[in-house]
């Protein structure tokens, strides 16, 4: 049994391609610097990017750092949108790990392919029909209308047939806004073809993730409400998860990883099946941001899915006590649950999420706001601080701006 599978794409011919590459790349640039929608897209993008690596990386990278990556990864994106229309560009994958696929199919039951928006991820629905596996792709109806423009050029007809396409190979394309999606997906699989759901879509049928339906997790620091339809429909089918990363190489072709499949064990519950697949998949996803985070394409998305508290219902939040001893028996409380504090390697923000907004930049107004969060006693915050006189200006300004509030009791 292979486990890895090589192209045969030439020195040469792999030079060709990189300067084709370069061309569009710098046509991309271009576009950037003249085109003010596509200027402003990636303006927002890039704000909402930044406070989600400063929330997630911030400790381990400078202000600038973080700037650096939440700019690259946010123009990276249409650079590769770019790419992946030119049909002549395409390079096929050196795909390790091909024999868990090989075994998933081979036992009936097909397999969840799950990628994640990193690299070269767009190539993947095309690499797996290219290697003969009948593959079922679920699409929100932005991606689902390009790749059903794309199906039109020659090069395609045979990966995204115009019609539905049960149990025959190639590739189909299903709505995650069809009422049916799910019944089709389960079907696919069952029929064992591969079905593919991206494991930071974090969307699926009908939308975002719910208080009711999500797992909270940790990722990168953060926590996080996410949908676990992924493990839920290969519960339901008996199918493993096979997770697949797209990276990039300084030399050679680009290559697809798929990963050790995750199955469910014989008696194990489907509930902690599900929490068990759904960790470990966003584990896998951890490692790949923190290897190159640049090529994370869902930085601009992930303050969405921080799960953040309640507000607390805080009377006269506004109102400092004339003194500091007065302070004693109340603590600090965020009152703006849509606040936090960021912090760098040299420096700190306070932030909005998830749209990216800059409060303030003082370190000590960072301080406050993250010691709200926590819920330290007031009375203790104001005398940890260097300059007491300081810290209660910078709470009177939070409290009458609330942003932050005081409520009784001295503990969380």
């Amino acid at each position: 049994m292979k486990h890895c599978t090589t192209p045969d794409t030439t020195p040469e011919e792999r030079r060709q391609l990189e300067r084709g590459r370069s061309r569009v790349l710098r046509a991309v640039a271009a576009r950037l610097r003249s085109d003010a929608r596509v200027r402003g897209d990636v303006a927002i993008r890039y704000r909402r990017a930044r406070v989600a690596v400063g929330l997630a990386l911030g400790a381990r990278m400078t202000r600038r750092a973080a700037d650096r990556v939440a700019r690259r990864a946010c123009r990276i994106m249409p650079c590769y949108d770019q790419l992946f229309q030119m049909l002549d560009l395409w390079e096929a994958f050196e795909i390790v790990g091909i024999h868990h696929l090989e075994r998933a199919v081979a036992a009936g039951r097909g397999a969840v392919i799950a990628p994640m928006h990193f690299g070269r991820y767009r190539w993947i629905p095309i690499a797996l029909p290219a290697q003969g596996y009948a593959t079922t792709i679920i699409s929100d109806t932005p991606n689902l209308d390009v790749h059903t423009e794309f199906a039109r050029h020659d090069a395609w007809q045979g990966l995204y047939p115009t019609e539905t396409i049960p149990d025959t190979a190639g590739a189909e394309l299903v709505s995650s806004e069809s009422p049916l999606a799910l019944w089709t997906l389960t079907r696919a699989l069952r029929a064992g073809r591969l079905v593919m759901i991206y494991i930071d879509g974090n969307s699926g049928v009908h939308g975002y993730a719910s208080t009711s339906s999500s797992l909270a997790i940790d990722f990168l620091g953060q926590h996080l409400d996410v949908r676990r339809g992924i493990a839920t429909m290969a519960a339901v089918a008996g199918s493993p998860i096979i997770p697949a990363v797209a990276r990039e190489r300084r030399s050679g072709a680009p290559q697809l990883e798929l990963g050790e499949p995750i199955s469910r064990i014989e008696g194990e519950p489907r509930a902690a099946f599900e929490e068990r697949a759904m960790r470990m998949l966003f584990a896998a996803l951890e490692l790949e941001v923190v290897r190159a985070p640049d090529l994370w394409e869902e930085w601009h998305v992930l303050p969405n899915w921080i799960a953040r508290p309640p507000a607390p219902h805080v009377e006269g939040s506004s109102e400092l006590p004339a003194s500091i001893p007065a302070l004693a028996g109340r603590r600090l409380a965020l009152v703006a649950p849509n606040v936090c504090a960021v912090r760098y390697l040299d420096g700190a923000e306070v932030v909005r999420l998830p749209t990216g907004e800059v409060v303030d930049t003082d370190e000590m107004a960072a301080d406050l706001v993250a010691a709200a969060e926590r819920g330290e006693r007031a009375l203790d915050w104001v005398r940890e601080c260097d300059d007491a006189g300081a810290a209660m200006e910078s709470l009177r300004s939070y409290l009458g701006r609330r942003i932050v509030g005081l409520v009784p009791g001295n503990r969380r």
